[in-house]
């Protein structure tokens, strides 16, 4: 059983959500976004990184294996 935190949860905490936010916004990253905002794409990037997946499959195939706990990793 889990004891601690997620590897994913405690790589993220490296990364302060009030900067990664303000740079956002001062390069207007997430102008005309519909669905993906700069801080998943981050998070999903981040998660492909630490999987280590592939190709877009594989990506897909490990976030629909982990769907019910992603929520959770951060």
């Amino acid at each position: 059983m889990n004891q601690g935190k997620f590897v994913f949860s405690q790589v993220i905490e490296f990364i302060p959500r009030y900067w990664f936010d303000k740079l956002v916004k001062q390069y207007k990253g997430d102008w005309h976004v519909k669905n993906l905002t700069s801080y998943n794409h981050l998070l999903h990037l981040l998660f492909v990184q630490l999987t280590g997946c592939d190709s877009l499959r594989d990506i897909c195939l490990c976030l629909e294996a982990h769907s019910k706990i992603l929520y959770h990793l951060g």
